[in-house]
């Protein structure tokens, strides 16, 4: 959705303050990636970011400001939209609620059968027979 409405919607609603925090958040998140899985700036200088400055650290770095970003995009958007959002939306209903609800608990259940089931799978190791 934030990308459909800052780069193939850009609008009234797309250009307001939260806009500049949306794509900070965006950048950071790809610096983050990018530095983890380019291993930058360790293999420039092997062995000088084993401690300070290594990829991963960085990539925390990048998370943790991208998190903080996403947040304050989210409540600018949250206070600047209300009463559009309150005027165009409709509540939803009970029943949509409740399928929704059902369907996440169906797809839970689902995965853990699935995993579970896979364990039995599994070939069981062979004890090491002592030889007599």
């Amino acid at each position: 959705p934030i990308f459909y409405r800052l780069f193939l919607f850009p609008g009234e609603s797309a250009q307001n303050e939260a806009t500049s925090y949306h794509q900070k958040h965006m950048i950071m998140t790809l610096l983050a990636s990018f530095l983890y899985s380019a291993h930058l700036p360790e293999r420039l200088a092997p062995g000088r970011f084993d401690y300070i400055g290594h990829s991963h650290q960085l990539f925390h770095v990048c998370v943790i400001l991208a998190t903080h970003m996403q947040m304050e995009a989210i409540l600018l958007d949250k206070t600047l939209r209300k009463e559009w959002l309150l005027a165009t939306s409709k509540p939803f209903s009970f029943s949509q609620i409740a399928g929704a609800i059902l369907l996440c608990i169906i797809f839970s259940l689902s995965n853990i059968i699935y995993f579970s089931a896979a364990l039995y799978r599994i070939p069981k190791p062979e004890l090491h027979k002592k030889e007599t």
